[in-house]
């Protein structure tokens, strides 16, 4: 996110000092593949989906953006100190969604064993991990038989994340799809609290730099079926929860076209030292993926694209 809002103020010298304390990335490294056999934003996050041959794991860029670079496989030779996988490495397998914490000294992250489509057990589903920035003091937060996925810290030390715990499933899918929507707890897993009764899905929890929580949610209430995932915020404990931006989208009519503006604004964040926001445009009959657009709330909204600023290539939205 400082790399680009850099970007976004002019083109980026990364010798400028104000990198030399940002030379690290952390990241999941995921197998190449589709990730969904129903390819739809909803079964993208079920475990069983995930693709586990091998080489998959969590880790950090050293020395990004000067030099040479070199990887560090921060969970290699480190087991689970508790659980269902306690004395087990966490080799193989999907992982998902790291978060760092605002000590910048633990990582909080998703995992699952195994894959069996359409079958949800211990093995097929994502639980939540963390552990500190070396990979030392691993430990599982959640376990079951349900997906627990995206998990963040908040600023009281505590994680909120997604989770299939409520309850439900979508309406017009066909096939099994539970619903998962914002959970809390406390950051040794305990007192798991749903503050999200919504019956539809929601995505990637983040905090804005007012303290709410930044989220996607999939919204039908008087809506059609396209333009309903819009960012969200809501206070951490779920209360005064409220569409962000393009609440009634005008680009479901005929004369605008589908792909005018996004379908599904995911992966929100706040972008330092501003109230606006970077998200994925992504589609709503596929994966995560599209263009990186800027969202600015503090713009009067048109129901168009007065509040969305495309960051990338401008070649459209997908789908």
């Amino acid at each position: 996110l400082l790399v680009a809002a850099a970007v976004m103020a002019g083109p980026v010298d990364l010798n400028d000092p104000a990198f030399a304390d940002f030379n690290r990335i952390l990241f999941v490294k995921a197998e190449q593949g589709g990730v969904a056999s129903e390819h739809h934003m909803v079964d993208e996050y079920f475990g069983f989906n995930a693709h586990v041959n091998g080489g998959n794991g969590l880790f950090i860029l050293e020395n990004a953006f000067r030099g040479t670079s070199s990887l560090t496989n921060v969970l290699s030779g480190k087991t689970v100190q508790n659980g269902v996988y306690q004395g087990q490495t966490l080799s193989g397998g999907g992982f998902l969604s790291p978060d760092l914490n605002y000590e910048g000294d633990k990582i909080v992250f998703c995992w699952m064993s195994g894959s069996n489509s359409y079958t949800w057990n211990q093995s097929t589903t994502y639980h939540i991990f963390k552990c500190d920035l070396d990979g030392s003091n691993l430990r599982e937060l959640t376990s079951g038989t349900r997906n627990d996925i995206h998990p963040a810290w908040l600023p009281d030390g505590n994680i909120i994340f997604i989770s299939e715990r409520r309850g439900g499933d979508g309406r017009c899918h066909q096939r099994p799809c539970p619903t998962f929507t914002l959970h809390t707890m406390d950051a040794n897993g305990d007192n798991i609290r749903c503050i999200s009764y919504h019956e539809t899905n929601e995505w990637w929890p983040a905090v804005d730099h007012n303290g709410m929580i930044v989220y996607t949610r999939w919204d039908y209430v008087d809506r059609g079926a396209t333009h309903t995932h819009s960012a969200w915020i809501t206070k951490p404990d779920g209360h005064n929860a409220r569409q962000l931006v393009l609440n009634y989208t005008n680009s479901g009519s005929p004369e605008y076209g589908l792909g005018n503006v996004p379908m599904m604004q995911m992966q929100v964040r706040p972008i330092p030292g501003s109230n606006k926001y970077m998200a994925t445009a992504a589609p709503h009959h596929w994966e995560c993926f599209g263009e990186v657009i800027v969202i600015d709330a503090e713009i009067e909204d048109d129901d168009w694209n007065s509040t969305i600023t495309r960051f990338t290539t401008n070649n459209g939205y997908p789908e």
